[in-house]
C-alpha cells in the first residue's frame, strides 16, 4: 500500500493511494463487523476468535476502531494461546541465506575459474564477461547481455538508452525493491505509480490502461501527465518472484501511447511468458518468451538464495 494520510487503530489498507478495506484484531485475524461488504466506517461490534471484543465507530464519532475490553467479563474465559513450558524451548536456527551449500556444490569449478582470472590479471572484462554475456543472452532469449557493475546500472542505462531525460515521467509499480526507483530518479526523471494486480503481484494492465486513457492526453505525438504537464516516456513493468508480467498487453498499451518499455527482470532470472500478437518488428504469432528479452530487460546478479555469490548486473536487449 502507498499510504497518503493516517491509518486508524486496527485498520487494513491496500491500494495505491491506500485505502481502507477493514480491520484486524491484535493477534492478526481480521474482524468480521455485522453487514460484511458495508463501508469500513459503518458502526458496529466484532468478537475475535482469541476473545477480544471490539466496537467501531464511523466518522461522526471519528474514524478508527478501538479495543473494548471490558466486554469481556470473565477474562479467564478467553482461550490462552500462549505457549506452554514444553513448547518454549529455542529453536534451531535456520540461516536467511546459505550461499555455501551451493558453493559446495560448485566450488571446483569456481575456484579454479577465480584461479585464472587471477593468472590473467582479467579483472574487468576479458574472456569470461564476454563469454557470460553471450551464454546468458543465449538463455534469455535476448540477442544481446551487456554486462554491468549492479542491477541498478542495468536499469540506469536501459533508461538512458531508450531516450527518457531529466522532468519526464516513468511508469512503474509501488511493489518492487527500491532500486526500480532509484533507477529513475538517477536519470532524473519521476516515477509515477500504477498498482499491481493483486492476484500476479505485477503491473495490473487495466490500471494501466485506466491511467493512460484517463490521467494522460497525447498532445503533438506525445503522452503527457495532465495532473503534472509532463511527458510520460517509459513503463518499467517488474517481473517478480519468477512470475513474468502480461507483457502482451503492457506492449499494446506502450504501442498505442508511443512509450518506451524497460523490463526489471531483476527478480525472474528464465522465467518464460506467453506473448500473443506483440507489435513493431517482434514475431506475429503466439511465442513463449524470457522475462526481460522484449524490450530492455535489466537484472541484478546479487548474492542471494537463488543467485549464489558474487555481484553483478546486466541488460538484454533484442533491438539494437
Amino acid at each position: 500500500a502507498v499510504v497518503t494520510r493516517d491509518v486508524p487503530d486496527f485498520g487494513l489498507v491496500y491500494g495505491n493511494p491506500a485505502r481502507l478495506v477493514g480491520f484486524v484484531c491484535a493477534c492478526g485475524q481480521r474482524l468480521g463487523f455485522p453487514q460484511a461488504g458495508a463501508s469500513p466506517d459503518q458502526d458496529g461490534m466484532a468478537t475475535c476468535a482469541c476473545g477480544r471484543s471490539y466496537e467501531k465507530h464511523g466518522e461522526k464519532h471519528g474514524p478508527g476502531v478501538r479495543e473494548v475490553r471490558e466486554m469481556v467479563k470473565d477474562m479467564s474465559a478467553v482461550p490462552d494461546t500462549s505457549p506452554s513450558s514444553e513448547d518454549r524451548r529455542p529453536s534451531p536456527a535456520i540461516p536467511f541465506v546459505d550461499l555455501r551449500a551451493q558453493h559446495d556444490e560448485l566450488r571446483p569449478e569456481i575456484e579454479a575459474a577465480i584461479r585464472d582470472i587471477v593468472d590473467r590479471s582479467s579483472f574487468i572484462g576479458g574472456p569470461y564477461v564476454e563469454g557470460f554475456e553471450r551464454e546468458f543472452a543465449a538463455y534469455c532469449g535476448a540477442a544481446h547481455a551487456i554486462g554491468c557493475a549492479s542491477g541498478t546500472d542495468a536499469l540506469k542505462l536501459a533508461l538512458l538508452a531508450t531516450g527518457v531525460e531529466p522532468d519526464d515521467e516513468v511508469i512503474t509499480v509501488p511493489f518492487t525493491f527500491i532500486a526500480t526507483v532509484e533507477a529513475v530518479t538517477q536519470v532524473g526523471a519521476h516515477p509515477v505509480f500504477v498498482d499491481v494486480d493483486p492476484t500476479t503481484y505485477t503491473l495490473d494492465p487495466n490500471r494501466l490502461a485506466e491511467f493512460l486513457e484517463v490521467r494522460c492526453r497525447r498532445v503533438d505525438g506525445r503522452t503527457i501527465d495532465a495532473r503534472t504537464g509532463r511527458r510520460v516516456t517509459a513503463i518499467i513493468p517488474v517481473h517478480l518472484y519468477g512470475f513474468p508480467c502480461d507483457m502482451s498487453s503492457i506492449l499494446a498499451l506502450a504501442a498505442r501511447y508511443q512509450l518506451q518499455v524497460v523490463e526489471d527482470a531483476c527478480q525472474a532470472h528464465g522465467a518464460m511468458g506467453r506473448l500473443t500478437s506483440p507489435p513493431g518488428p517482434l514475431s506475429d504469432t503466439e511465442r513463449g518468451d524470457d522475462a526481460g528479452s522484449v524490450g530492455a530487460g535489466p537484472r541484478a546478479c546479487p548474492p542471494s538464495p537463488c543467485r549464489g555469490g558474487g555481484k553483478g548486473g546486466e541488460v538484454d536487449c533484442s533491438l539494437l
